[in-house]
């Protein structure tokens, strides 16, 4: 991690201020959060991980350094776009050299390393991304060799950094998960050096797939979103924290920036989030937030398959808690985005403060409001809470926006307020499950004058009213197998052979009549595994 420190260096992004000027960044008032911290100053998300499924979050931004407690901040990085993949091939060793089977050799190898793989990073296979130029010198046709080999379980890598085809004055290199190492690449000493700021690779060797996976953010808007939700000295400026300074972050990268809008490849969603699954159950279960601030418009709401794998995913791991933007398709009713319907995340809607909207925007907006284009709900119960949509954080070092808005700055609000609640619950001896604390978010919010839950679902999130209520929640648990939670279900008239899960009607302005009424179903949800015999509640209709 030195390496990167030494070679990456950031200032602050323009508007930002000195330690003993603040500035205001991103709200963490309007919450609670900064109240709730200040009462529990060790509850600031330590013990808790945000898993950030986006873009990629850049590890060398000031902000996302280290935690609270002086830890690692970025403690795992991986890319399921296949964007950073570079292929790998056996080796042969001839005269006591290497040889990739294309007839290329680099020197400074051992002679006779088992099990070596050879591959080279062309800059020119990065082309149309925004930051295409890998090492910074104005160029895109950059090659650098690579050699991985296995030492017991792990693998050690050595990149060619300096492009000069010799590998013994490289550092040696792990995957970025087990060492927190990253590298960067440079530009020709010959040729003018570097010219900016070079991106920061983290590796990842899948020896399986005869792969060097390489996570890097070449979009901006993971490495934005990371700070919202757990950014620590925000800038360099000491006290300029996201809501959950002491939290440690997963980067989970879906995004191929290739692709127009950075969009996602087939599966990448679904494997970033059993990779996380994966890695908490591994580790005893460590608490887990999700961040998910990526989706898109949705035909049919809730009837997505990526919202079925969401809901099945929690009720086998209720450790788990996700988190996703609801959608900037708003005003429009019924216009919750994929896969924000999902029964069982958290989906948050877009609020501004008056008073961020004149910090942020210089735009004086006349009352706290749900912002416009933050999408409603209709045929899906959505969203479940609003947060601060608008916030000035953390940015990539080509990334001139610091200051960005929609519902996937709202999202990370509420996974850092999920993550100060989990640090609280760890602190106090008890595992809260994903639905204890989404109810208890639910039954604590606090109403925006003016809006209807369409708009708004409970209201404003407020940290310590959903502490106090996720402790009696914990305490009011029964013996036995309670249900996760309940799903609701009626017949719709519209479409027909659909169901719904709203009392919600909008064609021609139909509505049941009322002699005849509607029939609820109301079914509890329980965790994999439990036995029928030990479920208490049975399916009812109302």
């Amino acid at each position: 991690m030195t390496r990167i420190l030494l070679l990456v260096s950031l200032l602050l992004p323009v508007g930002a201020a000195q330690a003993d000027e603040p500035w205001p960044h991103l709200d963490r008032t309007s919450m609670g959060v900064d109240a709730f911290v200040t009462a529990h100053p060790e509850w600031d998300g330590r013990g808790a991980v945000i898993a950030v499924v986006d873009s990629g979050v850049d590890m060398s931004v000031a902000g996302l350094l280290s935690t609270s407690t002086g830890e690692v901040k970025v403690i795992e990085a991986r890319d399921f776009s296949g964007q950073g993949d570079v292929a790998l091939a056996a080796a042969d060793w001839r005269d006591g050299a290497a040889w990739h089977p294309d007839e290329w050799t680099v020197a400074g190898l051992t002679e006779g390393t088992e099990g070596l793989l050879l591959g080279v990073i062309e800059e020119s296979a990065f082309r149309g991304s925004r930051s295409a130029d890998l090492n910074g010198d104005g160029s895109q046709e950059g090659r650098w060799a690579v050699a991985c080999w296995p030492v017991d379980d792990r693998w050690i890598l050595r990149v060619d950094t300096d492009g000069d085809g010799d590998l013994a004055d490289e550092e040696e290199l792990g995957d970025y998960g087990d060492t927190q190492q990253a590298f960067v690449l440079q530009g020709d000493p010959l040729d003018g050096g570097q010219t900016a700021t070079p991106l920061v690779l983290a590796p990842t060797v899948l020896a399986d797939e005869e792969t060097l996976s390489l996570h890097f953010d070449d979009g901006g808007h993971g490495t934005h979103v990371a700070g919202i939700a757990a950014g620590q000295a925000i800038g360099g400026v000491q006290g300029q924290d996201g809501v959950a300074p002491g939290a440690q972050v997963m980067s989970l990268k879906i995004g191929h920036n290739q692709l127009p809008g950075g969009a996602t490849t087939t599966g990448s969603m679904q494997r970033a989030f059993e990779f996380g699954a994966q890695w908490s159950k591994e580790r005893g279960g460590v608490p887990l937030v999700f961040n998910l601030s990526y989706g898109i418009s949705s035909g049919l709401e809730g009837a997505g398959g990526m919202e079925a794998f969401l809901d099945e995913l929690v009720q086998e791991h209720p450790q788990l808690v996700i988190v996703t933007s609801n959608g900037n398709e708003g005003p429009g009713i019924s216009s919750t985005g994929i896969p924000a319907a999902a029964r069982n995340v958290i989906s948050v809607g877009s609020y501004f403060t008056r008073e961020l909207a004149v910090n942020l925007r210089g735009r004086d907006i006349g009352a706290d409001r749900v912002v416009y284009y933050s999408s409603r709900g209709g045929d899906a119960p959505k969203p479940d809470v609003v947060a601060p949509g608008l916030a000035f954080s953390t940015v990539a070092p080509y990334d001139e926006r610091p200051v960005k808005s929609g519902t996937s700055m709202a999202s990370p609000e509420v996974a850092g307020a999920v993550a100060l609640l989990l640090s609280a619950a760890a602190a106090e001896g008890f595992e809260p499950t994903w639905e204890e604390i989404r109810r208890s978010l639910w039954a604590s919010a606090r109403p925006v004058v003016g809006y209807g839950p369409l708009d708004q679902g409970f209201g404003l999130v407020q940290v310590p009213g959903a502490w106090k209520v996720l402790e009696r929640l914990v305490d009011s648990r029964r013996s036995g197998a309670q249900p996760l939670t309940f799903h609701v279900e009626l017949g719709s008239p519209t479409p027909p052979g659909f169901g719904g899960r709203n009392a919600y009607w909008r064609a021609g302005g139909y509505v049941p009549d009322r002699r005849k009424g509607q029939r609820f179903t109301i079914t509890p949800v329980f965790a994999a595994g439990v036995d029928g015999d030990d479920r208490l509640t049975p399916t009812v209709d109302v």
